[in-house]
């Protein structure tokens, strides 16, 4: 019996798939991922209303800067520090 060595890689990796440590990053990337679908979504990043390198870095920032800010007040107001 003869294997390649990519196909002795890919039986390791499908090994380690289920395991604790496979689990945890992939809730951590999963978590992540969310962000960037946000910013795309709600403040139009894949089609900026603005022209050119200066005006799309502070849309990106302006943006980022909106999206923290709403999360802030959500915990906020889940920790009733805020009122509604």
């Amino acid at each position: 019996m003869s294997f390649s060595e990519s196909k002795r890689k890919t039986g390791e990796i499908r090994s380690k798939i289920g395991s604790k440590r496979h689990k945890e990053l992939s809730n951590y990337r999963a978590g992540i991922e969310g962000t960037p679908s946000v910013l795309k979504r709600v403040y139009q990043l894949e089609h900026l209303p603005v022209r050119g390198r200066v005006r799309s870095k502070i849309w990106v920032y302006a943006s980022i800067i909106a999206q923290n800010f709403k999360r802030c007040v959500k915990c906020l107001r889940k920790m009733a520090v805020v009122p509604q």
